[in-house]
């Protein structure tokens, strides 16, 4: 027996249920990834195979580093930077264009630590990657070293020209002097002559200083001529290593694309899975039914079977695969109605469905055969008076029938008939279609003739109509001790569901559990299992008689 109810099933809500999802719609989550993986495969083999070389160059500091020079820097992780900045110019590029004869760029690392310069470049030619490379290193080392010798010459012009100020103050200086010396040698007059000698004295104290200058540039000049020397000779960057030709493109990476492609197919297929999850409106689980129900607890799982041949009357599963799961499943359900029955009187069972075709048919039959194989007398009636189907299972003629009773053409005892092959099973057809079944149904007539089938059996089972498309199951309600709703696995709609269950609670329906029909192996099997250990253990002789509190002696025997 299974009672589990839809609070205690919707709080578990876990991984694995959305492993469950995943399993529904694993056909969804397959085509996503082949179709991502495949429009990835498609883009990444049309792609042009890029080819990259990469030149090497090391920065060197000058011999004779000074001020004057653009070497000098005190922070040689920002000289290393610059560097960079310099091979990535305009006017290094323009160098490059007019020496290949085409526009390249490149890319380049520098940083930390070290001293050196990758210059890398891209092409869909391996040749003309390691050209462009080789191109920007040797550019770049040439107009640096001409820029170093650049520097050095104007440093020196500026040094010249200190110089030739110089010697242009000392000719001044010497003449200034040789006057002064010629006033000095006949002054005549004293204080003439201590003046002369005191300009005397200044004229050679400039003198000293002009020379002391002089030779500050002097120095200088020699130095920017080491310098000069060494521009020449040794430009400020050597290639530690020229850029050599690619042996296989870095692009397009086949492997690295179709993983991307692999994972994004596998993102897209759950988020699908989980929208159309989402979306989809029908039932697949008793989670599905109770949230649809509004609490009503699940009386059983009827697993997926084979549906019937065409033109063949459909299988009793209960009598003809008795140790099938299908079977111990709707013993399961004949359990789960006597437990509930000890606290409420259900003699009359109503089985209907929020729509035809989700096996509610199929569910009284089989019910009505358990409990007849259980000892229990039974009489099952086909109250679905517009499209009747009880006929069909067990091979009867359908227009001897209850229509005829209801409107007093027959006695009761001649339309209800031995069921073939089933001891304490008797059948109800429908009859001949009437007009008016909801009246049929809904009259006082149709009370008494219930009433007097309760005092001849144990169990009256209707096979009540669908409840949206027509009224007679919210009619037959009211005569009913309980109601049973069976709803179909992808088939039934939660939200038709919902509505032929609130259509019941508003006339009053004696409600008392859900029934899941046509349920796939992985969700009908852990119920069918708890049901098979139910069912053993409650189904001794001491439940048997739980619903009519008359005396078996009363029953009517049968025709």
């Amino acid at each position: 027996m299974y009672t589990q109810t839809p609070r205690q099933e919707t709080a578990s809500f876990d991984l694995r249920d959305s492993i469950a999802v995943l399993r529904r719609r694993r056909w969804t989550l397959v085509i996503a990834v082949v179709v991502v993986v495949a429009l990835g495969a498609v883009v990444s083999y049309r792609k042009s195979p890029v080819y990259e070389s990469t030149a090497t160059l090391l920065l060197k500091a000058s011999a004779a580093e000074s001020l004057l020079t653009e070497q000098a820097s005190s922070d040689p992780e920002r000289r290393v930077q610059n560097e960079a900045e310099l091979v990535r110019s305009a006017r290094t590029g323009q160098a490059v264009e007019e020496r290949l004869g085409f526009g390249a760029g490149v890319t380049v690392a520098a940083g930390g630590d070290s001293d050196v310069l990758e210059i890398t470049a891209s092409a869909n030619d391996p040749e003309r990657a390691a050209e462009i490379a080789n191109a920007f290193a040797e550019t770049h080392r040439d107009l640096r070293q001409d820029d170093n010798l650049e520097s050095v010459r104007n440093a020196q012009r500026e040094v010249q020209l200190q110089l030739d100020d110089f010697e242009l103050q000392l000719t001044a200086n010497s003449q200034q002097l040789a006057a002064l010396a010629a006033q000095a040698t006949n002054p005549g007059d004293p204080a003439l002559a201590a003046d002369l000698n005191k300009q005397i004295t200044e004229a050679q104290q400039a003198r000293e200083s002009i020379l002391r200058s002089r030779q500050s540039y002097t120095d200088q000049a020699g130095e920017l001529e080491i310098e000069a020397n060494l521009a020449e000779s040794r430009p400020p960057l050597e290639i530690l290593a020229p850029a050599g030709v690619p042996s296989s493109p870095v692009s397009p990476d086949h492997r690295q694309d179709l993983t991307v492609a692999l994972v994004l197919g596998l993102l897209l297929g759950i988020a699908a899975a989980f929208i159309q999850e989402h979306l989809d409106d029908s039932v697949r689980s008793i989670v599905d039914v109770a949230r649809a129900t509004g609490d009503l607890p699940s009386l059983a799982v009827i697993p997926r079977h084979e549906p019937p041949v065409e033109g063949v009357a459909p299988p009793i599963l209960t009598a003809t695969k008795p140790m099938s799961h299908t079977a111990e499943s709707y013993r399961s359900l004949r359990t789960s109605v006597e437990f509930m029955a000890l606290e409420k009187r259900m003699q009359t069972i109503q089985v209907t469905s929020a729509q035809a075709g989700e096996g509610k048919s199929s569910t009284v039959v089989n019910l009505a055969v358990a409990f007849a194989q259980a000892g229990e007398r039974v009489v099952v009636i086909d109250c679905d008076l517009r499209r009747p189907r009880l006929h069909e299972y067990f091979g009867l003629d359908r227009h001897l029938g209850f229509t005829s009773v209801l409107l007093n053409e027959r006695r009761l005892d001649e339309v209800v008939r031995s069921a073939p092959h089933f001891e304490n099973l008797d059948v109800i057809c429908a009859g001949p279609l009437a007009p008016n079944p909801s009246e049929l149904l809904g009259g006082e007539h149709f009370s008494e003739i219930l009433r007097k089938l309760t005092t001849d059996y144990t169990l009256v089972l209707l096979d009540s109509p669908p409840v949206l498309p027509v009224t007679d199951a919210l009619v037959l309600s009211r005569v009913a001790d309980a109601t049973i709703v069976v709803a179909a696995s992808s088939i039934s709609s939660k939200r038709r569901v919902a509505r032929a269950v609130d259509s019941l609670r508003q006339v009053g329906a004696p409600l008392v559990g859900s029934v899941l029909n046509f349920a796939p192996l992985d969700v009908a099997y852990g119920y069918v299992d708890y049901g098979y250990i139910a069912y053993g253990a409650g189904s001794g002789s001491e439940n048997r008689r739980w619903w009519n509190p008359r005396p078996r002696a009363h029953a009517k025997p049968r025709a």
